[in-house]
């Protein structure tokens, strides 16, 4: 309404900027000193959003650009525009009162590009902004990076909220469609409005309440921003390289024990782990009550990968210890027999063996290693599986 009544009112009166006598007029009415008395005692609060800047989940932070007005009209002060020849007046901060009205969790303000306080004929005073806000966001990692999180941008009475004698009325600036430039990781999916009546407790504001200007309560008006991350970043940076080291894991038991290269593969592949995580560890924030599903399938995929580590130091020490007596006669019949021929063990060892004569007790502990490193091999297999499918779950 300010923008389109003004606008009206200088073209039917040729009349535009105050003179010295209304800015006077203005300085006495609005003083700082004192708290003037509002037609229906309401203060109308508009914003637009311009773009978003920055999410930041780690300081749990949220960047916008941002238009902002403040309209609240006052009694008793009005002129007649054909007689002083304006029809309406430009003040500077300072010199008239202001409501204490302002971003509630806020972090900081920058770039404070367009700022002003224009007073009307009709007792209209409205101040306008463009500027860039930091606020706080409460972000909740479970899903990520497929994610949707919701920050709010809250407009309220930082002090004396239960003694105002005046109400607010949010209205919805909606979108600089000509202005909004859009973020690259984040698309906006919604952007509205809530009045809150925060008293005993916070709660949303009927119809009867938004309108009303008691003061048993006091209100606050929230702007939701719901953002919803692009997740290809993170699917090149994590999700694949995690899927092709998991791949690589069972490959450690396809490796022949003489190569002598199993163990730095196993070491390789754990410490490619830790580097996951230390590169998820960089983004998500230090929260306890929100930690990706996706991160339990890397601590899960690391876990078994160390496990497996110590199985194969064992096998390799097994494999290559100089041993006097052989296996029992259960791990010899059922191991070294039948499941070792049935897995090829056997086959394996006799391509690989330089002995001749061979040692019979070392080549039944040869056999029971190669045995064991190809039910590790299949038993990686289907943990591979399993978590290929847990994270198009997640996915």
């Amino acid at each position: 309404m300010f923008s389109i009544l003004f606008p009206v009112c200088c073209l039917l009166s040729r009349y535009s900027l105050a003179s010295d006598e209304i800015q006077k007029l203005i300085s006495e009415q609005l003083s700082p000193k004192y708290i003037p008395k509002l037609i229906d005692s309401q203060i109308s609060v508009t914003m637009g959003l311009r773009n978003i800047l920055s999410v930041n989940e780690k300081e749990g932070t949220f960047t916008a650009n941002v238009f902002y007005m403040m309209t609240f009209f006052v009694e008793n002060l009005s002129w007649n525009v054909s007689d002083f020849n304006a029809c309406f007046a430009e003040m500077k901060h300072g010199e008239i009162w202001e409501p204490d009205i302002t971003i509630t969790n806020l972090v900081s303000i920058e770039n404070l590009s367009f700022s002003k306080i224009i007073v009307g004929s009709n007792g209209t005073v409205a101040t306008t902004k463009i500027m860039t806000i930091t606020t706080n966001c409460a972000y909740d990692m479970t899903e990520y990076p497929f994610d949707v999180q919701t920050c709010y941008i809250n407009v309220g009475n930082m002090i004396k909220r239960q003694e105002s004698s005046y109400g607010l009325i949010g209205y919805y600036g909606g979108l600089r469609s000509n202005e909004y430039i859009n973020n690259a990781q984040w698309e906006l999916v919604d952007f509205n409005i809530s009045t809150r009546c925060l008293g005993d407790y916070i709660r949303s504001c009927s119809e009867d309440e938004i309108s009303s200007s008691n003061n048993s309560f006091w209100k606050d008006i929230q702007y939701s921003v719901y953002l919803k991350r692009d997740p290809m970043f993170q699917i090149y940076t994590f999700i694949a390289p995690f899927l092709i080291i998991s791949c690589l894991t069972p490959l450690v038991y396809l490796l022949p024990p003489e190569t002598g290269e199993r163990a730095s593969l196993a070491i390789t592949i754990n410490l490619s782990y830790m580097v996951n995580f230390l590169l998820m560890g960089s983004i998500i924030p230090a929260s306890s009550t929100s930690y990706p599903l996706l991160g339990y399938n890397f601590l899960f995929a690391a876990l078994i990968s160390a496990l497996s580590t110590i199985v194969n130091s064992i096998l390799l020490a097994v494999y290559f210890y100089d041993h006097k007596t052989q296996p029992n006669s259960f791990i010899q019949i059922y191991v070294c027999n039948k499941i070792s021929y049935w897995l090829l063990a056997r086959k394996q060892l006799g391509e690989n063996s330089n002995e001749d004569p061979p040692n019979v007790v070392h080549t039944q502990w040869q056999i029971l290693c190669l045995t064991i490193d190809r039910l590790m091999f299949m038993l990686l297999l289907g943990f591979i599986w399993v978590l290929c499918i847990t994270t198009l779950r997640v996915l």
